[in-house]
């Protein structure tokens, strides 16, 4: 990948312990890339999440890094939707349906930015394909990899960090009030989305320990 980090390390060690089989996707479950988003025609919820209403439309200006970002983004909330879509449908969890349904609405919160600021999107994947090759072969081995539900609730926790970072990341990295509003309020919630993970890993006797993120970020978001 270029400047957003998930390295081949993701894939050659701390995934190497999951496994499952593909799956077929329904139509009604895709978002397409190039929906258009803006204020006016979203949710309230989505608004909130969002940080953004009608009356705050000011793009400003933002650089082929920041597009970089959005794009990559757009895509790895895409991939988070997906594997969790497929864990729901294996073994039917609220945590897997309630977070899946979430990730519809980071999608829209990205994609708002890519049409705030006339980017141009590009054409739909299908479920479970990826125009990123680093994350078409994250997804192919995280759902090829799981055995068991708590393996499934452990690639949902490790997802949610991958998530964070890359978040911080992209923050970190541009001086767009818009996109710093949107990673802030997605981070807050992929945190609370790793909460979920965790404690629901905590209940099967499982005490989940960082892959990705270091133990005090990790202690941090969890409120130890």
């Amino acid at each position: 990948m270029k400047t957003i980090s998930i390295s081949n390390i993701i894939l050659a060690t701390i995934l190497s312990t999951f496994s499952l089989a593909s799956c077929e996707a329904k139509s009604s479950d895709l978002m397409p890339d190039t929906e258009l988003i803006d204020a006016e025609n979203m949710s309230m919820a989505d608004q909130s999440l969002i940080g953004l209403t009608a009356n705050q439309i000011v793009p400003g200006n933002v650089t082929e890094t920041d597009i970089e970002h959005l794009l990559y983004m757009l895509e790895e909330e895409k991939l988070a939707h997906d594997v969790y879509i497929y864990f729901n449908e294996k073994y039917n969890r609220r945590v897997f349906q309630n977070i899946s349904k979430s990730e519809t609405v980071h999608q829209k919160a990205v994609m708002y930015l890519i049409n705030l600021f006339d980017v141009e999107a590009p054409e739909a994947k299908p479920f479970g394909e990826f125009h990123h090759p680093e994350l078409q072969a994250l997804y192919t081995k995280l759902i090829t990899e799981a055995e068991t539900l708590e393996d499934a609730l452990k690639v949902g926790a490790l997802i949610e960090e991958v998530d964070i970072m890359d978040l911080k990341k992209g923050f970190s990295e541009t001086q767009n009030e818009n996109i710093k509003r949107v990673f802030s309020n997605l981070l807050r919630a992929s945190g609370f989305h790793l909460k979920a993970f965790v404690r629901n890993l905590n209940v099967r006797g499982i005490d989940y320990q960082p892959q990705i993120l270091s133990q005090e970020e990790f202690n941090a978001i969890l409120g130890k």
